[in-house]
């Protein structure tokens, strides 16, 4: 599917909750948020036993012969407004032109991630696999492995307002900027317990245009 505004898959907004459960969301494309599945819900939103693979945000449009790349995030899945549980699912293979190239989170409430894998994403700015710019984030026993973010958090780029706990996790094989697995920039606290990070990359500064990229801290 392709949507020249936002979601390619599916837009869930306004009041109604949401229950998603063994949906595949594979190969949709969307000129602006989502790639697979956009939900700004003031309710609960539930995703679990599904998957989210080769979707893509921010897609070129051409308008009047001019080809344009919006910015964009959450190349499978972008969520805001309301609570939002995401158990044993999987993302793979998505893309976006912005940030979270398999999630970006803006919610106001709580988000729990478990069970369930980020894999091989990429970010043509922060958070090749995630980006977080929510409150009360929690990941329980993720994997997040093999993205790459073109600016900062190969793996995960955390900017929340909100305390970001990550319990049981492995980040592994990421590459960014600066924070090959995990970059952090919040506006509260980060808490990790038993956890791994493995083999991520932080690139060394490269010319583009003429200046020199501001990169290469934080491997891991």
């Amino acid at each position: 599917n392709y949507a020249g505004d936002d979601a390619g898959g599916l837009l869930n907004d306004g009041r109604a909750g949401l229950e998603i459960a063994r949906v595949t969301f594979s190969g949709n494309e969307v000129g602006n948020e989502g790639g697979g599945l956009l939900t700004a819900t003031e309710r609960l939103v539930t995703i679990r036993d599904s998957v989210f693979s080769g979707n893509a945000a921010g897609v070129p449009e051409v308008d009047e012969g001019v080809i344009n790349v919006n910015d964009a995030a959450g190349g499978g899945l972008y969520t805001e407004g309301g609570p939002v549980n995401v158990t044993r699912s999987t993302f793979t293979n998505n893309t976006a032109s912005a940030e979270g190239g398999a999630i970006r989170m803006d919610n106001l409430a709580d988000v729990t991630i478990a069970d369930s894998e980020v894999r091989d994403n990429h970010a043509g700015t922060d958070g090749g696999g995630i980006e977080n710019s929510a409150a009360r984030v929690t990941f329980e026993r993720v994997l997040v492995a093999d993205n790459r973010a073109e600016g900062d958090g190969g793996g995960i780029k955390n900017s929340s307002s909100g305390e970001f706990t990550i319990v049981e996790t492995t980040v592994e094989r990421n590459s960014g900027g600066h924070g090959g697995g995990l970059a952090n920039a919040p506006d509260n606290d980060l808490v990790v317990r038993s956890s791994l990070f493995l083999a991520n990359t932080a690139r060394a500064p490269k010319m583009v245009e003429g200046e020199l990229q501001e990169s290469g801290l934080g491997g891991g």
